[in-house]
């Protein structure tokens, strides 16, 4: 798998220039897709965990271990979502509410965890390979879901 860099827009110079170790990022983010769903699980979901879609309108926690699980949309936006209860979730670009990344590492989605996300390679047989985004920063994540295969 090819490594990939962030690239934010150098504030002095306006050019695009990489995300080096130890940089924080200012202000919000200009743009990020954002959609409303309700939440498919018994229980509450909270920012920032890892959501597919469940059902016309609604969604449950992803997972990488079940094709019917991991095909991930976005991430809970909102401090927590009640069950049946409709919230925010944001399918790009930068969001925060994670805590203990390790900032330049890319993120997976976990096969063991619904909602969690790992920088773990799912290695199980039948295990799907959900790449969803490269840490920034010890609590931010640059969002960027790819589905990269299933496990044989």
């Amino acid at each position: 798998m090819a490594t990939k860099k962030a690239l934010v827009l150098d504030d002095s110079t306006g050019l695009p220039t990489e995300i080096g170790a130890g940089d924080t990022l200012s202000g919000s983010p200009s743009q990020v897709t954002m959609f409303s769903a309700s939440n498919a699980e018994a229980g509450s979901i909270a920012k920032p965990e890892a959501v597919y879609l469940f059902g016309a309108g609604s969604v449950k926690k992803a997972l990488a271990d079940a094709s019917a699980t991991a095909i991930a949309v976005g991430f809970v936006a909102d401090a927590a979502i009640a069950a049946s209860a409709s919230g925010n979730f944001q399918s790009d670009g930068v969001l925060d509410g994670f805590t203990g990344l390790t900032p330049g590492a890319t993120y997976f989605l976990s096969s063991s965890t619904a909602g969690a996300i790992s920088t773990a390679i799912p290695t199980g047989s039948g295990h799907h390979v959900v790449k969803v985004g490269k840490a920034l920063s010890a609590t931010q994540l640059l969002v960027d879901i790819d589905y990269v295969c299933k496990r044989a």
